[in-house]
């Protein structure tokens, strides 16, 4: 880290100390922030204070989420999930519902699952230059609809879209069902100018996805070289179950008094960990 680097982030740190509606914010966080802005000290403080806020304000999306509880083993049945890093410093996010009659999804369980995710990789060190999202919705039909929560959706597209630390390049909607349409015009009013310029629709057994991800960067499952998505799946609940005693909190970056106990004891065969 050279010594500008250092200096902003001194002086984020000192100015999170005087935001009284701040929990404790970890400087390794901070630094994350800062890098997401582009190392711009204004950006950073207000991406923070947007990922505060909606942390506070919206607890059912940041409590209840130990790896192990019930809720969370359910929904991960359904879900496959990744986040790795490739060899030019890009992070690739897959976010997978297997759910062929849509019966299972529900919408606060997987955002909330996804949150989890997502701050797991926020407890690690990695920083990339560009971050890229794909999302499969292979098996989403009209139920999607009938499910949606719009003040949920409004939540997540807000926190999604100003909140994250990360270098958002790309969103990447792939196998698109051909009701498409009616499920994006949900989201679309939601999403901001420049969110809406990088996503791209992917129709099933196209190609396309390729023009933006290099082969060498894709699960096989998904036409690339690198391990399933299976794999990566096991990989992250790994990482959460050593995360577990972090992740279980309720006030993890944000203020809450309640810490529920957790039984790092428990095996990750709990976890569905074979």
């Amino acid at each position: 880290m050279n010594s500008e680097i250092q200096k902003q982030l001194t002086l984020f740190s000192e100015w999170v100390r005087n935001q009284p509606q701040f929990p404790e914010i970890p400087e390794k966080l901070l630094h994350r922030f800062l890098h997401s802005c582009y190392y711009d000290l204004d950006n950073a403080k207000s991406a923070l204070e947007l990922f505060v806020s909606i942390r506070n304000e919206t607890p059912e999306l940041f409590t209840n989420r130990d790896p192990l509880s019930p809720s969370i083993q359910e929904t991960m049945k359904i879900v496959k999930m990744a986040v790795y890093e490739t060899t030019d410093k890009k992070h690739i996010w897959i976010w997978q519902v297997n759910d062929p009659g849509f019966d299972r999804f529900e919408t606060l369980h997987d955002s909330r699952l996804f949150l989890l995710t997502a701050d797991t990789w926020f407890l690690t060190d990695r920083l990339a230059d560009d971050d890229i999202v794909i999302v499969d919705v292979k098996d989403f039909n009209y139920k999607f609809i009938t499910k949606y929560n719009s003040i949920l959706g409004k939540t997540i597209s807000k926190y999604q879209g100003g909140a994250m630390p990360m270098r958002l390049k790309q969103i990447h909607v792939i196998n698109t069902p051909l009701i498409v349409d009616k499920i994006y015009s949900l989201f679309k009013p939601l999403l901001k100018s420049d969110v809406k310029e990088k996503i791209h629709f992917h129709t099933p057994n196209s190609n396309t996805l390729f023009d933006y991800v290099h082969k060498d960067d894709l699960p096989k499952d998904m036409g690339g070289i690198r391990d399933s998505l299976n794999i990566y799946t096991k990989k992250m609940k790994e990482m959460m179950l050593t995360k577990r005693d972090v992740l279980a909190r309720d006030d993890l970056w944000r203020k809450n008094t309640a810490k529920p106990e957790v039984d790092n004891a428990k095996s990750f065969r709990n976890l569905g960990i074979d």
